[in-house]
């Protein structure tokens, strides 16, 4: 009998166009760095890497990628949105997908200022 992970459990639990963007942007944030741990925290799937990195989020008409330390972020290309103090999300609607390549230097970004806030 196979070993699920938690987080490949919820991927399960949702509709076929949601796990599809789901597993793009989980391959992207564990492909970031080799320190990044994933768990269902909240229950929804959270990533750490010297702290709190981001989390996914399906929810009816969209999947979010919410970064926790979003507000201190390059947000030059305007992916990112949101209003929050810190938080900040990258929203994939139905029918659309994720722009890897452009969310790669995001998730970089999050892990040096994470490395950065711990060494302070």
């Amino acid at each position: 009998m196979p070993l699920f992970l938690p987080v490949d459990a919820y991927i399960r639990s949702c509709t076929p166009w949601q796990q599809e963007i789901l597993h793009t942007l989980r391959e992207g944030i564990l492909e970031s760095s080799p320190a990044i741990r994933e768990m269902l925290k909240y229950k929804i799937p959270f990533y750490t890497c010297y702290g709190m990195l981001c989390y996914l989020d399906a929810k009816k008409d969209r999947v979010v990628l919410g970064f926790c330390r979003g507000a201190l972020l390059c947000n030059d290309e305007k992916l990112l949105t949101g209003n929050q103090k810190t938080v900040r999300h990258y929203v994939v609607k139905k029918g659309g997908f994720p722009d890897m390549k452009k969310l790669a230097p995001l998730f970089q970004e999050a892990i040096l200022l994470n490395e950065w806030q711990k060494k302070k």
